[in-house]
């Protein structure tokens, strides 16, 4: 039996998609924006709280495929503050590379434990994915044996997710730009809007902080001209 044989498909999926996630985010930082979005999205909303999931219930008995989805989605939420939470009294604080690494170094033990689980059960009774057979399922057999209610909720539910998805893709892909602006502003000497020499005498000098900030989005070039006597 090969490697890929021992592995689900679906651990083989989220394995993938942390390390694809840990090389574009992490390793280039040049890496475009919608990429970073496409491979971020799933690492905070999807996979954390499917490979707990996973890992607790290895058995396709155990949960529905839409439960599995529902429960990925509100788990997810859950677990990422968590991260959050833990790391922001760590010494590497809340910043982009120790979150992706403590979620990448969870979501692989949770997908080894999930190996192991579903490993010691009979293989017709672990669970996999099989597009086509979860199709067939969805077409022929769950639906049919829902009610009419049943069957518009498990619709609106899954409508909702993938719209919730989909806008949530959107605004982080697409982040709205700022007003374009370029600060100035002069201090004296202590570092505050006072104390600013307003009257020197010949061979007296005088000091003042001069600070500008670039707001618009682009480089600029700034000319600053001093004046004495209009010249």
């Amino acid at each position: 039996m090969g490697v890929n044989e021992r592995i689900p498909v679906d651990i083989q999926i989220v394995v993938a998609v942390v390390l694809l996630s840990d090389i574009f985010i992490l390793a280039f930082s040049q890496t475009p924006s919608a990429v970073r979005a496409a491979l971020g999205l799933p690492m905070l909303l999807f996979l954390p709280g499917y490979v707990l999931i996973s890992a607790l219930f290895p058995s396709k008995e155990d949960l529905e495929g839409l439960e599995r989805l529902v429960l990925s989605l509100g788990l997810s939420v859950v677990i990422v503050p968590f991260f959050g939470f833990a790391l922001n009294y760590s010494p590497w604080g809340i910043t982009l590379a120790p979150i992706v690494i403590a979620l990448s170094v969870y979501m692989l033990i949770m997908c080894i434990i999930t190996i192991f689980r579903r490993h010691q059960l009979p293989e017709e009774d672990a669970f996999s994915i099989s597009l086509t057979s979860a199709l067939r399922a969805f077409q022929n057999e769950r639906i049919s044996r829902k009610s009419g209610l049943d069957r518009t909720l498990t619709i609106v539910l899954l409508f909702s997710i993938i719209v919730a998805m989909a806008t949530l893709t959107y605004v982080l892909a697409t982040p709205r730009e700022g007003e374009q602006f370029t600060e100035f502003y002069m201090l004296g000497t202590n570092g505050t809007a006072a104390d600013y020499p307003t009257t020197l005498v010949a061979g007296e000098s005088g000091e003042v902080i001069v600070g500008v900030l670039n707001h618009e989005g682009e480089a600029v070039e700034y000319a600053l001209e001093l004046r004495l006597d209009n010249s």
